[in-house]
Order: structure tokens, then C-alpha cells, then sequence
């Protein structure tokens, strides 16, 4: 009877890790994004290593949702980034995004 209920739970664990496997294939996460007056922009190709020019600070960003596949709904916030750039400065160039790194490179995202 022990043996039976071994079983069992073994069985039991294994469909539970198949089961999050299927759902962190087919549910993945989000792309990096920020909401900026009502935009909301996501990241995009590499980071890099100045401004353009004519870049004009906006403010920082005030905090990030992780694991998330819903965009940030309030300015200035961010989602499936990691919580260091909570507080990091944000500049704007055109249509564009700048999110400062503390590695000392800016993090483009776009609409």
C-alpha cells in the first residue's frame, strides 16, 4: 500500500511539473516596457553608450512590475524589468526612450 501511494505522489508531481513547463511555454512574459504620459514604449535593440543629442531628462523611472504580461499602466513605471532601475534616470530624443543604467549605457525603447 505504501508503495502505491509513492506512486501516486511521484505521479502526482510530475504532472505538476509538466503542467508549469506548458504554461511557462505558451504564457511567456512580456517584453521589457515604460510607460511615458500615457505611451507605453518597449525596449529594443542594445544598450548604448551616449545620448543622441538633443536628449532632454524626463525624470526617472518610480518603479517596475516583474514577470508580468500586462503592460505598465501608470507614467513612469515599467514592467519585466529588473527592480534596479527603479529610480533611474529617463530621458526622451524624439519618439524615443532613454533608460539610464547605472553600468553607465542608456537602454533604448521605443512606441
Amino acid at each position: 500500500m505504501n508503495c502505491v501511494k509513492k506512486l501516486l505522489a511521484v505521479e502526482l508531481i510530475l504532472l505538476l511539473v509538466a503542467a508549469s513547463a506548458f504554461i511557462g511555454e505558451n504564457f511567456p512574459y512580456g517584453k521589457p516596457q515604460i510607460c511615458v504620459d500615457g505611451e507605453v514604449y518597449t525596449m529594443v535593440d542594445s544598450p548604448v553608450s551616449a545620448l543622441p543629442a538633443g536628449s532632454e531628462d524626463i525624470g526617472t523611472l518610480q518603479g517596475v512590475r516583474h514577470h508580468t504580461a500586462s503592460p505598465p499602466r501608470e507614467d513612469m513605471y515599467g514592467a519585466n524589468l529588473d527592480a534596479k532601475y527603479a529610480g533611474c534616470p529617463l530621458y526622451r530624443c524624439g519618439e524615443d526612450i532613454y533608460l539610464y543604467d547605472y553600468a553607465g549605457f542608456y537602454i533604448p525603447f521605443v512606441k
